[in-house]
């Protein structure tokens, strides 16, 4: 008997009930040390992930490894969180234009910070602002991210900097007067008290009836009038 010949669309449609049952098959062998139930939310996340964003072999690729690696780094375990790490550098390398690049990228920053990696942290961090930053807040925080960095290398001035960044990139939201704030503080370590007042006034003016006026207020109490 002839064997019929499959069009594109079953090769893509069988292309894809793989790449989904690898994925299931992972959660499966991995869920139980990694303390994850086989039919767990993230599992099912993982799965609506690769179905929803199939178009390509390369897209799919793009989704596994950004599914993987969400699941690694949920985990205590230090070889899981590293290859979470792994897996969202292979991404960013291989696939930096996808769709999960720009959140592989805050979330693998945010790793190496915990971490205490400042140096690589703040360069992905940065990569996000240079090359990701379609969402106001991620970008806010990834500025921050920065600043953060900046403080662990006693680098203060630059630091106030980047809180600035952080806050003028979404001034509505609820970050912004906590990273002015956090800019005022940077100023006091980098021995810049004028700035700092400077800073805690504007959080007090544009933000006076807040929790975030009043720290203001306790901070300017605080500076010693010279």
């Amino acid at each position: 008997m002839t064997q019929k010949k499959l069009t594109k669309h079953q090769m893509k449609e069988d292309k894809l009930v793989t790449s989904l049952f690898k994925a299931w098959e992972w959660g499966r062998l991995h869920g139980k040390q990694l303390g994850l139930g086989v039919g767990s939310v993230v599992i099912l996340i993982l799965v609506v992930i690769l179905y929803g964003s199939y178009q390509s072999s390369r897209t799919v690729r793009a989704a596994e490894l950004f599914g993987q690696a969400s699941i690694e780094m949920q985990t205590p375990m230090a070889s899981q969180v590293q290859a979470a790490v792994n897996d969202f550098q292979v991404l960013l390398r291989d696939y930096p234009r996808s769709k999960w690049s720009p959140y592989a990228c805050f979330y693998l920053a945010n790793m190496l910070f915990r971490d205490g990696q400042y140096t690589q942290a703040k360069t992905y961090f940065q990569k996000y602002v240079n090359e990701y930053n379609e969402d106001s807040l991620m970008t806010a925080s990834a500025y921050a991210g920065v600043a953060q960095c900046l403080e662990q290398e006693k680098d203060y001035l630059s630091a106030s900097e980047y809180y600035l960044k952080g806050a003028e990139v979404s001034l509505k939201s609820i970050l912004a007067p906590e990273y002015l704030l956090e800019a005022g503080r940077s100023y006091l370590k980098g021995e810049q008290k004028q700035k700092a007042v400077d800073v805690f006034q504007r959080v007090v003016l544009e933000y006076p009836n807040t929790p975030y006026g009043n720290t203001a207020r306790q901070e300017l109490m605080q500076i010693p009038i010279s």
